[in-house]
């Protein structure tokens, strides 16, 4: 009798990649093991045991994963998880976070935050999400991004700011025309270090003292982009 072909490296990795994927099934995981252990020569005894199949069930799996990959081993009917908003409810917030603010809904802010739409949906319909994932996921369902919040100064002249620009927009359009000059768009930043201890265990009822270091680090970074042909160009010094 022929011996069935032994199992490739790659079909292997495949194999233990649904058994470490958090999200595979306790049947998906089973398969798995049982296609292994066949491969591996185990006891056929043992493999029953471990997998909780019949030996005609183990055969099967193997056969059909050698001929249909790895969609023989994956549930057919996985289902979705369960929504905790309604479609209704889904699309009823979808449309306040696009046309109404926070102080709608009487919190002190303008701008909408994971904490407030949070609160909003807990308020609204009882609904409390464990994780900040899926207030994030509606955010971009609203077609939002996440952006920290700029600085204006009280000085700034919004009148002076848009002739500059347009006046500006005028040069860098010639600029960008004549192929002897060349473009460039920059930016900097300040990397710093300080050592500081923020949090440690210790034994109940002991409170020490916590030394911060004052010793600070710094190195600055300008950062150049050609425009014309896309170059980047970095410089560090040791002050800005």
């Amino acid at each position: 009798m022929q011996r069935s072909a032994k199992l490739s490296q790659e079909q292997k990795k495949e194999l233990k990649a649904i058994i470490n994927n958090t999200q595979s099934s306790g049947r998906e995981v089973r398969r798995v093991l049982a296609v292994l252990l066949v491969d591996e020569g185990t006891e056929i005894q043992t493999i029953k045991t471990l997998s909780q199949y019949s030996r005609r069930q183990i055969f099967d799996l193997r056969k059909n994963y050698l001929s249909g990959g790895i969609e023989a081993i994956k549930d057919k009917n996985k289902g979705k998880p369960k929504e905790l908003l309604t479609k209704k409810q889904k699309q009823e917030i979808l449309e306040i976070i696009k046309t109404k603010t926070p102080r709608e809904y009487e919190y002190d802010w303008d701008w909408w935050t994971t904490a407030i739409l949070s609160d909003l949906i807990e308020r609204q319909y009882k609904v409390k999400y464990k994780s900040k994932t899926s207030v994030y996921i509606i955010f971009r369902q609203a077609k939002f991004s996440y952006h920290k919040p700029g600085r204006v100064y009280e000085k700034r002249n919004e009148e002076e700011v848009a002739q500059w620009k347009e006046s500006t927009k005028a040069r860098v359009e010639a600029a960008l025309e004549d192929a002897q000059t060349i473009v460039l768009v920059e930016d900097e930043m300040v990397l710093s270090t300080q050592t500081t201890v923020q949090k440690i265990w210790l034994p109940q009822g002991e409170y020490p003292k916590i030394e911060v270091s004052s010793k600070k680090e710094a190195r600055s970074i300008y950062g150049f982009l050609d425009i014309k042909n896309g170059k980047e160009h970095a410089f560090k010094v040791k002050w800005q």
